[in-house]
């Protein structure tokens, strides 16, 4: 009996040390700097104020201590808040990737802005959020709706709350009040 249940905790101590077939030992460096999160949830504050609560189903975390970075492959969702408190736009993507010592965070493909107070939308491939500046940006073609006018042209850049916002070459219906 003994001998059994030696052998067996011999088993498990020889195949227990193995991932998908490799050994431990063969894991890629790559592998090895990589941390992985499920169902994340991140808030940023200013002045103990949540700010900004930013979702995803997938967080890949590259620890790579020249250029660490976090990716979110599956996409996501970015809820602005207002002073109160209160919702006041949301971002969302299919991709999105933040370099944390450039403070830039990259998000790609069907970018989707919404103000929730005046239902204006803006839709871009690529938004660039440059930390540093305060300023989001991007050089692909951006369209933004209001309840009035559809606005589109390539390049775009705007405050980081969307408020002051400009499109370098635009083209569109625009509605003017005399």
């Amino acid at each position: 009996m003994y001998k059994d249940i030696l052998i067996s905790v011999l088993l498990l101590l020889i195949f227990g040390c193995r991932r998908d077939g490799k050994s431990a030992d063969a894991l890629s460096k790559t592998e090895a700097q990589v941390e992985t999160a499920k169902k994340v949830e991140i808030l940023y504050s200013d002045s103990a104020v949540v700010r900004i609560k930013i979702s995803s189903d997938l967080l890949l975390s590259h620890t790579d201590k020249e250029n660490p970075y976090d990716e979110f492959p599956g996409g996501v969702k970015l809820e602005f808040f207002d002073e109160q408190k209160r919702p006041s736009s949301i971002l969302t993507s299919k991709y999105a990737v933040r370099y944390a010592q450039k403070n830039l965070v990259i998000l790609r493909d069907s970018c989707v802005w919404q103000s929730i107070s005046n239902r204006e939308k803006l839709e871009s491939y690529e938004l660039i959020w440059d930390e540093n500046l305060k300023k989001v940006y991007s050089g692909k073609l951006v369209i933004i709706t209001t309840p009035t006018e559809k606005i589109w042209g390539y390049g775009f850049e705007t405050n980081s709350d969307f408020t002051h916002w400009k499109i370098n070459k635009p083209q569109g219906r625009i509605s003017i009040s005399s």
